[in-house]
């Protein structure tokens, strides 16, 4: 198949995921307010406590289908027989690996946690992993269905806010919050997973007729192993803190993770809707490829650049709004997880566009995992003081080296050039430092939470806009021309 006769655009790809990421934003800034205020500190803690825990199992259950499935079946899907294929046997694998890793779950929970609310909540957040089997989101992704998913998880998630705020209305209702969360997920699941039968058959005699599981396996695990050495970073923050400290220190933690979290994913729909095309160039045009990704980490650094010091310079309001007077502790933790923002969005282009496009997991999983038992020697060295914002540090700290040696493999070893050193990345990082002294001033004249983070987003923007537009920064120029013309890329 052509490239010039692909026939959905990036550009629409891009608008459909980033309207879905809009509302993912939009869901917590409704639902989190909410929640940390009807539930204690001690409860939000609980439950982010519980979340780290069975994160661990649920990576294990998942393996690396989603991975490899969207890599696999976004090389190979005009050929629908490979698909089939590949589909089958990866869908098997994590019907297998989910109902093992759901029985060594509810083992641990049941012989290992011993404080009564917190296994209650695990108990309740086991069956998500059940719900794995039918996490096929991979399968249309490939296929580049992103309407269909922006639209089924925006019905879906309204149904959830709607039970939310009719069903929890007190801290004793932390139990069925949990509930709602993990039967919001389940259903997606489902849904995705009925859908996929738009490419492929789901008769169950085919779905598991002429298996061949064995050759899936060496780069499942590979990529699992990998999956897990992120595990090491935020994950094992909130773990070294729940443990060695108490259930605020996480929810502190977590405040600062979720919103900057929140935000970095809206930015992040170009880097994601673009790995099945990257995917397909990398096959097809190696110079449509080598282009795009530098027009790709450009167009990152243009977005994320002036979010991050308007976020860093808006973290006090930001917590007020998002979190309450009770979590105030937070803003510290959201300063810092600000300029995490830009290290792991254009860490995600060199780790999910180029490298893993590459097929070179074992690299990335050897550094990776280095930089990850840093990060977890560095907090347990600084146990004695460690803090919420030590940890996020120490993270950043790991995560920028992860980078620079990722960045120096991929110009020695693969010769690909990204331009995140180019001036004009450096010339969008420096407009955005303006932002600071404008919102300082800002606040200086206003004292109404909401009022001051409008009037800032507006005020910056403007800004930064205007001075793009003098100095005529032709990046900026191609993005307003395609998003007002609707051109395809």
């Amino acid at each position: 198949m052509p490239i010039i006769g692909m026939s959905k655009s990036i550009i629409k790809n891009t608008i459909a995921k980033m309207t879905l990421n809009v509302f993912n934003i939009i869901v917590p800034i409704l639902i989190y307010p909410y929640i940390y205020r009807v539930l204690s500190a001690k409860s939000v803690g609980f439950i982010d406590y519980s979340t780290t825990l069975y994160t661990y199992f649920s990576l294990v259950g998942l393996l690396g289908i989603y991975n490899y499935g969207l890599r696999e079946i976004s090389r190979y899907r005009d050929n629908h027989v490979k698909t089939f294929w590949v589909f089958r046997n990866l869908f098997v694998i994590g019907l297998i690996s989910n109902i093992i890793i759901s029985i060594l779950y509810y083992l641990f929970v049941f012989f290992l946690i011993k404080d009564p609310i917190l296994k209650k909540i695990m108990y309740v957040q086991g069956i998500m992993i059940i719900g794995q089997v039918f996490y096929i989101e991979w399968m249309n992704e490939a296929h580049e269905d992103y309407g269909f998913i922006t639209i089924k998880t925006i019905i879906i998630r309204i149904l959830s806010i709607f039970s939310i705020f009719v069903f929890v209305t007190s801290n004793k209702d932390y139990y069925i919050y949990v509930i709602i969360t993990s039967i919001t997920y389940i259903i997606n699941n489902v849904i995705s997973f009925i859908h996929v039968k738009k490419f492929i058959t789901l008769n169950p005699k085919q779905l598991f007729q002429h298996l061949d599981l064995l050759p899936f396996l060496p780069s499942l695990f590979l990529i699992l192993i990998l999956n897990n050495t992120n595990l090491l970073y935020t994950i094992a923050d909130k773990t070294i803190l729940g443990t060695f400290f108490n259930a605020e220190s996480v929810a502190y933690y977590g405040v600062g993770q979720k919103v900057s979290e929140m935000i970095r994913i809206l930015f992040l729909s170009l880097v994601s809707v673009t790995i099945p095309r990257m995917s397909y160039y990398l096959e097809n045009d190696s110079t449509a490829y080598k282009q795009g990704i530098i027009r790709l980490t450009r167009t990152t650094i243009l977005i994320i650049a002036p979010v991050v010091f308007g976020v860093y310079a808006l973290s006090d309001n930001i917590v007020l709004l998002f979190s309450g007077k009770q979590y105030l502790a937070a803003i510290p933790t959201l300063k810092i997880f600000a300029f995490r923002i830009i290290v792991i969005s254009t860490e995600a282009i060199i780790y999910n566009q180029i490298i893993f496009l590459f097929r070179k997991e074992k690299f990335l999983m050897l550094i990776n995992a280095g930089c990850g038992l840093l990060n977890v020697l560095l907090d347990l060295i600084f146990l004695k003081i460690l803090t919420p914002e030590i940890a996020v540090a120490t993270t950043i700290f790991c995560e920028i080296i992860f980078q620079i040696i990722c960045l120096i493999y991929i110009k020695k070893t693969l010769n690909i050039e990204t331009g995140l050193l180019k001036s004009y990345n450096l010339r969008y990082i420096l407009l955005s430092l303006f932002f600071i002294p404008i919102i300082l001033f800002i606040k200086n004249n206003m004292h109404n939470t909401i009022s001051i983070i409008i009037v800032s987003i507006l005020s910056c923007a403007c800004f930064y806009i205007s001075v793009l537009y003098l100095i005529k920064d032709d990046m900026a120029q191609q993005l307003f021309h395609r998003l007002t013309h609707k051109k395809d890329i």
